[in-house]
């Protein structure tokens, strides 16, 4: 008996350790879009940070950025939630700068920057304005036009569903025959109104703590369980929600792996 409990406690710890070590994760997406010219695509997907103080911490976040970098994905895409409990810190604004710092390190690589429930916790026209300093523009119910692989690409970015930020935008009519991408933190944004096409989503952390049979203890959204990890896909909607890198509320991950994503976009 205590060799089994042992056994279990020694696999319990090496999985908590696997799975909040941040990993790349390869996806391959196919979508269909009769008005889009057929073309490739490769995204780096980066949600649910949640870094906390600390120059450990810092570098950590630098490392995974590098990574994402040397992969020369065409496109970044940021999801929000990019700090802990902000009431916590020393100095959160410090901190805040920190972290958008370290984003510029994806100079010169396009990217699309969303926020997410922590930020509107923590001033979230602050973090706009923050962001904008720094070059980066971060969107909240709108529709930004970006050049990727020397075309346009339209990315919308939609404020979080969860902390009722979210705003149905359009995509405006000179997106037509452009790639369209719809960019949110709470994937139950994907299910408000006429949302449609293709989403990238964070928030849920694949429910960080998810046994097997059982599922995940608590997943904080009001998109339906099969939307809270990974690929979905209906005739409408093409939606893929990130388990993210970080962890909130407690640092552990079991059954829910820390990484970024790697997507390979097809359109035909």
């Amino acid at each position: 008996c205590v060799i089994s409990i042992f056994a279990l406690s020694v696999y319990f710890i090496y999985s908590i350790h696997d799975n909040t070590t941040t990993i790349r994760n390869d996806v391959t997406i196919n979508i269909k879009d009769p008005n889009v010219a057929p073309q490739d695509l490769k995204i780096a997907v980066i949600g649910d940070i949640h870094l906390p103080e600390g120059s450990h911490h810092l570098e950590k976040f630098r490392d995974i950025l590098i990574d994402i970098k040397n992969a020369r994905p065409d496109l970044v895409i940021f999801l929000g939630d990019y700090i802990q409990n902000h009431k916590k810190m020393e100095n959160f604004s410090a901190h805040r700068k920190n972290i958008i710092k370290e984003i510029k390190l994806i100079d010169p690589l396009p990217i699309a920057v969303v926020l997410g429930n922590h930020e509107t916790y923590s001033n979230v026209n602050t973090w706009i304005s923050e962001f904008a300093r720094f070059g980066i523009h971060a969107m909240e119910n709108e529709v930004k036009s970006i050049s990727v692989k020397n075309r346009k690409v339209c990315v919308r970015g939609l404020g979080d569903h969860n902390t009722n930020r979210f705003v149905y935008r359009d995509f405006p009519p000179d997106c037509k025959n452009r790639p369209k991408i719809t960019i949110t933190h709470d994937p139950a944004g994907a299910f408000n109104g006429p949302v449609q096409g293709l989403v990238f989503s964070g928030h849920t952390h694949c429910g960080q703590i998810r046994f097997p049979l059982l599922g995940a203890v608590y997943v904080p959204t009001d998109a339906p369980s099969e939307a809270h990890c990974g690929l979905y896909h209906t005739k409408r909607l093409t939606l893929f929600v990130t388990s993210g890198v970080g962890n909130s509320i407690v640092p552990v991950r079991y059954g829910a792996q820390s990484q970024w994503d790697f997507v390979s976009l097809n359109i035909n």
